[in-house]
């Protein structure tokens, strides 16, 4: 027989998991000395090591190795058993190449991201049409993480990518300070899904001629440096802004690509 550490050297195993076994009742040891406590294990007890280092190398629980180690089990049980561990582990790997396709992704659009041009100077150029998922309403301003919250929601239950970009447009003077705006959050689609009485789907118009300015922002701050930029930029050279068309900020990036509390946005301006 060898005491508790000459079998935890033989076996590789230390002696607090021999305790621990001891402890499930997945592996008892062979004797022990009632008045020393000492530990004792026999050299065929090394066999049910390798059985449960086995056991655990294929992914079983020491629940389900206590199972497997039953003296009267059947082979149709260790069958059994061994089907239910195989389809748990290739749940648990589709699951993780779904994992390693989603990280993947990441890796490409942040990358991609990264290729985008900040604007030292606001551009004067036109702003594309895209089908859009949308929501409009008069809300606290920072209601709008709600609105976009709620479409995403929306779009994906309609099976569309709810981490794509977003469109944010404001109806009314960002600049002005009030408790409530008019905002219209959006959301790019592939094709016409359902309408609700709270989602419209339409075709945001071209905008002929804005003035636009890629920057990085906060999305959920009052505050907008861009705003500030290409304000002065307007009144510096005379342009007008164009007051019947919606102020639009397009980000960038979806949740997802969202590293610190910055994305990359562009904010275009009607102008005249």
């Amino acid at each position: 027989m060898f005491q508790i550490g000459a079998f935890s050297k033989l076996s590789n195993v230390s002696i607090k998991t021999l305790r621990y076994y001891d402890q499930r009742d997945i592996l008892k040891p062979s004797f022990t000395d009632e008045a020393s406590g000492y530990r004792f294990y026999t050299a065929s007890q090394l066999l049910t090591i390798r059985r449960i280092q086995a056991w655990k190398e294929q992914g079983f629980t020491l629940e389900q190795i206590k199972f497997l180690l039953q003296e009267d089990i059947t082979a149709e049980k260790v069958v059994a058993s061994l089907k239910n561990k195989q389809q748990e582990l290739q749940t648990a790997l589709l699951e993780m190449q779904q994992q390693l396709t989603e990280v993947s992704t990441r890796i490409d659009r942040v990358e991609q991201l990264e290729k985008e041009t900040i604007h030292s100077e606001p551009l004067i150029k036109q702003a594309d049409s895209h089908l859009v998922a949308s929501i409009r309403e008069v809300v606290p301003r920072n209601h709008l993480c709600l609105l976009l919250d709620e479409l995403k929601q929306y779009v994906h239950l309609h099976g569309e990518d709810a981490n794509n970009q977003l469109i944010i447009q404001w109806h009314n003077d960002i600049s002005i300070e009030t408790e409530n705006v008019d905002l219209e959050v959006m959301i790019p689609v592939s094709k016409n899904i359902p309408a609700s009485n709270r989602v419209k789907v339409y075709y945001l118009p071209m905008e002929k001629k804005v003035i636009s300015l890629k920057h990085e922002c906060n999305p959920y701050q009052t505050h907008c440096e861009a705003w500030t930029r290409l304000k002065t930029y307007l009144k510096d050279h005379h342009i007008q802004i164009d007051p019947h068309q919606p102020i639009r900020e397009h980000y960038l990036s979806g949740d997802k690509e969202v590293y610190g509390s910055k994305r990359k946005a562009e904010l275009s301006i009607p102008i005249r």
